[in-house]
């Protein structure tokens, strides 16, 4: 009989420490590999940082930023519109996401975690048609996630870190 307790406080245990880590981020870099606009091609890529949350094994929100400035050549996606809207911003992130189920985490949370730390969202319309024509991108399954930009009019030196408090899981620091 004792021993049978034991053995049930045991799993009891094991089971409701299991429960604490159904929901988990993970960190990691994406890189888009070459490009071209009109006559011009080049190898370089771009690198985002990726950031996903899951439940269990099922991805519920994704998010990759990169600090795109004037040298890349991908700077050439965007419209002049857009450029002119980047370069108000003291800091910019292009931003792609994608949530599958906006009850649980939704893009509009992420979008007032960025608000809180003085970050706008633009929209990027004319980036995103040469991201969404890329080879890379059904290959990787990325037409479902939304392009857009992050953008810190502040002074640099007043920026903070966007910090991404989502609900059930630990707190993740955007640097």
């Amino acid at each position: 009989m004792l021993k049978s307790l034991s053995l049930l406080i045991l799993i009891f245990g094991i089971t409701s420490c299991s429960n604490l880590s159904k929901n988990f981020t993970k960190k990691g870099d994406f890189y888009l590999r070459g490009g071209q606009f009109q006559a011009s091609k080049w190898k370089a890529s771009l690198k985002f940082h990726r950031y996903t949350w899951f439940h269990e094994v099922t991805m519920l929100y994704d998010m990759m930023l990169s600090r795109i400035d004037s040298k890349s050549p991908f700077y050439d996606w965007f419209s002049n519109s857009e450029k002119k809207l980047i370069s108000a911003c003291s800091d910019f992130y292009l931003m792609l996401d994608y949530s599958i189920d906006s009850k649980k985490v939704s893009k509009k949370m992420v979008e007032n975690d960025a608000k809180r730390s003085g970050y706008e969202k633009i929209v990027l319309r004319d980036f995103e048609k040469h991201l969404i024509n890329h080879p890379d991108v059904e290959e990787l399954s990325l037409q479902l996630y939304e392009t857009s930009g992050l953008c810190y009019k502040g002074e640099q030196s007043a920026r903070e870190k966007i910090l991404v408090r989502l609900p059930g899981f630990s707190e993740t620091v955007i640097d």
